[in-house]
């Protein structure tokens, strides 16, 4: 294909993203993502509070803020090498919660696995490595001690456990307006694929309404994207097939 050719097939698989949702699987990383978050901004309605599980340093909060300008922001984040980060990120910004745990779907202690920083899962189960036992929480209980109001939108990042987080989020889903949770093509012991994840969003009433940030494998592979589901009531669905 010469370049003429390819600049307009990549301008025309853009905009064909930025209108449903969809991110060009060749891409990695890219400004792309920001206008598909954009995008379920101006579709999803209302969002007071933002739930950011997996929060690292505050940087996906911090890339989506435009967007909810004037939202409560509860981050919630399990490794101590992002704690002083995560409290200088929060003090600067108003309305930001940091909570220092692990997200499941009970309240006391977990297995995380700290081998990557950007990277970490909890279990129930200990790792056979890089294993420590920390202290884990669930969304209802971080969101009801707070009294932060819905509609809310809930941000997984948590590589694995997304059920047993989603199991913790009953009130929190039944009040949300939007969930993006990274999503997965292989699969490990505690991780379901993309496929499974959407399955089980649909069960609890959501559909899938977009996806961002696509990454491939060497060999050219779908590995990991972040889907954006809305409620199935949201009008957006009510376009004849």
């Amino acid at each position: 294909m010469n370049r003429n050719l390819r600049v307009a097939v990549d301008k025309i698989i853009g905009l064909v993203g930025d209108v449903v949702g969809i991110e060009p699987v060749r891409l990695k990383q890219s400004s792309r993502g920001a206008r598909v978050i954009q995008n379920m901004a101006a579709l999803c309605g209302e969002i007071n509070t933002i739930v950011d599980v997996g929060a690292s340093d505050g940087r996906w909060s911090e890339g989506v803020r435009a967007c909810w300008p004037n939202a409560n922001y509860l981050l919630i984040e399990a490794q101590d090498i992002h704690r002083a980060a995560l409290a200088a990120y929060a003090s600067s910004r108003p309305r930001t919660f940091v909570v220092n745990a692990a997200a499941s779907e009970h309240v006391g202690q977990i297995h995380f696995d700290t081998s990557n920083a950007f990277g970490g899962e909890a279990c129930a189960a200990p790792f056979a490595s890089h294993n420590a036992t920390l202290p884990c929480t669930t969304i209802d209980t971080e969101l009801e001690q707070r009294g932060l109001p819905g509609p809310y939108l809930i941000k997984l990042d948590t590589h694995g456990h997304e059920r047993e987080i989603l199991r913790g989020a009953e009130r929190g889903l039944g009040n949300a307006g939007l969930v993006v949770i990274e999503a997965y093509n292989f699969a490990k012991p505690n991780r379901m694929y993309f496929w499974q994840l959407c399955a089980l969003m649909e069960e609890r009433g959501f559909r899938t309404a977009g996806l961002a940030e696509p990454l491939i494998t060497v060999e050219g592979v779908l590995w990991q994207m972040d889907l954006c589901f809305m409620p199935r009531t949201n009008a957006c669905f009510d376009r004849a097939e």
